[in-house]
Protein backbone atom coordinates (compact mmCIF):
# COMPACT_ATOMS: atom_id res chain seq x y z
CA UNK A 1 0.00 0.00 0.00
CA UNK A 2 1.23 3.24 -0.44
CA UNK A 3 2.44 5.97 1.47
CA UNK A 4 -0.31 8.33 1.63
CA UNK A 5 1.29 11.95 3.12
CA UNK A 6 -0.74 15.26 3.92
CA UNK A 7 1.40 18.67 2.20
CA UNK A 8 0.83 21.89 1.01
CA UNK A 9 0.00 23.09 -2.26
CA UNK A 10 -0.53 25.53 -4.55
CA UNK A 11 -2.74 25.55 -7.59
CA UNK A 12 -0.97 26.34 -10.33
CA UNK A 13 -3.59 26.02 -12.98
CA UNK A 14 -7.22 24.32 -13.86
CA UNK A 15 -7.95 22.72 -16.85
CA UNK A 16 -11.94 22.02 -17.38
CA UNK A 17 -12.72 20.13 -20.41
CA UNK A 18 -12.75 17.37 -22.98
CA UNK A 19 -9.62 15.14 -23.11
CA UNK A 20 -9.06 13.51 -26.36
CA UNK A 21 -11.49 10.78 -26.09
CA UNK A 22 -14.19 13.09 -25.65
CA UNK A 23 -14.68 13.04 -22.13
CA UNK A 24 -15.35 15.63 -19.96
CA UNK A 25 -12.69 16.05 -17.17
CA UNK A 26 -11.46 18.23 -14.19
CA UNK A 27 -7.74 18.54 -13.96
CA UNK A 28 -5.99 21.11 -10.90
CA UNK A 29 -2.01 21.30 -11.72
CA UNK A 30 -0.58 21.37 -8.28
CA UNK A 31 2.90 22.71 -7.76
CA UNK A 32 4.81 21.82 -4.34
CA UNK A 33 8.27 22.24 -3.09
CA UNK A 34 10.25 20.43 -5.81
CA UNK A 35 7.50 19.27 -7.91
CA UNK A 36 4.05 18.77 -8.73
CA UNK A 37 1.32 16.24 -9.38
CA UNK A 38 -2.50 16.44 -10.93
CA UNK A 39 -5.92 16.37 -9.02
CA UNK A 40 -8.76 15.30 -11.20
CA UNK A 41 -8.96 13.49 -14.26
CA UNK A 42 -12.12 11.93 -13.13
CA UNK A 43 -14.91 10.99 -15.84
CA UNK A 44 -17.55 14.07 -15.49
CA UNK A 45 -20.27 12.79 -18.31
CA UNK A 46 -21.40 9.62 -19.00
CA UNK A 47 -22.00 8.48 -22.88
CA UNK A 48 -26.19 7.97 -23.47
CA UNK A 49 -27.00 5.21 -25.98
CA UNK A 50 -30.17 6.80 -26.84
CA UNK A 51 -28.67 9.70 -27.41
CA UNK A 52 -25.78 8.93 -29.26
CA UNK A 53 -23.88 11.42 -27.41
CA UNK A 54 -22.05 11.90 -24.29
CA UNK A 55 -24.24 13.75 -21.84
CA UNK A 56 -23.58 15.39 -17.85
CA UNK A 57 -23.96 13.59 -14.81
CA UNK A 58 -25.10 14.70 -11.05
CA UNK A 59 -21.38 13.54 -10.37
CA UNK A 60 -19.66 15.81 -12.58
CA UNK A 61 -21.20 18.55 -11.46
CA UNK A 62 -21.21 17.82 -7.87
CA UNK A 63 -17.66 17.15 -8.59
CA UNK A 64 -17.72 20.87 -9.20
CA UNK A 65 -19.34 22.00 -6.84
CA UNK A 66 -17.67 20.21 -4.38
CA UNK A 67 -13.99 21.47 -5.00
CA UNK A 68 -15.49 25.26 -5.85
CA UNK A 69 -17.50 25.21 -1.99
CA UNK A 70 -14.34 23.30 -0.29
CA UNK A 71 -11.92 25.40 -1.20
CA UNK A 72 -14.69 28.73 -0.93
CA UNK A 73 -14.13 30.14 -4.00
CA UNK A 74 -17.05 31.32 -6.77
CA UNK A 75 -15.59 30.47 -9.62
CA UNK A 76 -12.97 27.74 -11.09
CA UNK A 77 -10.60 31.19 -12.41
CA UNK A 78 -10.40 32.11 -8.77
CA UNK A 79 -8.39 28.63 -7.98
CA UNK A 80 -5.39 29.64 -9.42
CA UNK A 81 -2.67 30.49 -7.84
CA UNK A 82 -4.63 29.10 -3.84
CA UNK A 83 -2.86 27.80 -1.87
CA UNK A 84 -4.17 24.11 -0.90
CA UNK A 85 -3.49 21.25 1.24
CA UNK A 86 -3.67 17.87 -0.53
CA UNK A 87 -3.49 14.13 1.18
CA UNK A 88 -1.52 12.40 -1.91
CA UNK A 89 0.71 8.95 -2.60
CA UNK A 90 3.33 9.02 -5.19
CA UNK A 91 0.59 8.17 -7.78
CA UNK A 92 -2.41 9.84 -6.86
CA UNK A 93 -3.85 12.90 -4.98
CA UNK A 94 -6.73 11.16 -2.46
CA UNK A 95 -8.01 14.73 -1.67
CA UNK A 96 -7.75 18.46 -1.69
CA UNK A 97 -8.35 20.44 1.20
CA UNK A 98 -8.71 23.96 2.22
CA UNK A 99 -5.58 25.73 3.45
CA UNK A 100 -6.43 26.70 6.85
CA UNK A 101 -9.83 25.24 7.73
CA UNK A 102 -10.55 21.26 8.26
CA UNK A 103 -12.36 21.08 4.37
CA UNK A 104 -11.99 18.25 2.41
CA UNK A 105 -13.06 17.26 -0.67
CA UNK A 106 -12.76 13.69 -1.60
CA UNK A 107 -14.12 12.36 -5.25
CA UNK A 108 -14.50 8.64 -4.02
CA UNK A 109 -16.45 9.64 -1.27
CA UNK A 110 -18.45 12.36 -3.51
CA UNK A 111 -18.58 9.20 -6.30
CA UNK A 112 -20.16 6.81 -3.25
CA UNK A 113 -22.22 9.52 -2.28
CA UNK A 114 -23.84 9.39 -5.72
CA UNK A 115 -23.77 5.33 -6.36
CA UNK A 116 -26.01 4.80 -3.31
CA UNK A 117 -28.69 7.39 -3.99
CA UNK A 118 -28.89 5.62 -7.49
CA UNK A 119 -29.06 2.42 -6.01
CA UNK A 120 -32.03 3.54 -3.46
CA UNK A 121 -33.39 5.64 -6.55
CA UNK A 122 -34.14 8.65 -5.20
CA UNK A 123 -36.31 10.62 -6.88
CA UNK A 124 -37.94 14.21 -6.32
CA UNK A 125 -41.69 14.03 -4.27
CA UNK A 126 -43.67 16.55 -3.95
CA UNK A 127 -45.14 17.45 -0.06
CA UNK A 128 -48.76 18.83 0.10
CA UNK A 129 -48.76 22.01 2.52
CA UNK A 130 -51.57 23.02 4.80
CA UNK A 131 -52.25 25.93 3.27
CA UNK A 132 -52.49 24.44 -0.63
CA UNK A 133 -49.73 23.94 -3.09
CA UNK A 134 -47.11 21.74 -2.79
CA UNK A 135 -43.02 21.77 -2.00
CA UNK A 136 -41.15 19.88 -4.45
CA UNK A 137 -38.13 18.23 -2.32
Amino acid sequence: MENIERQNAKIKSVILGYEDHGILTCMVHLEYDGGGQGFGGYCLDEWDEKEKQRIGTAYGLGWIIKLLKTLEVDTIKKLEGLPVRVEASSSKVHRIGHYLKDQWFDPEVLRQFYQDKEQHNYKSITVNNPGGGGTKL
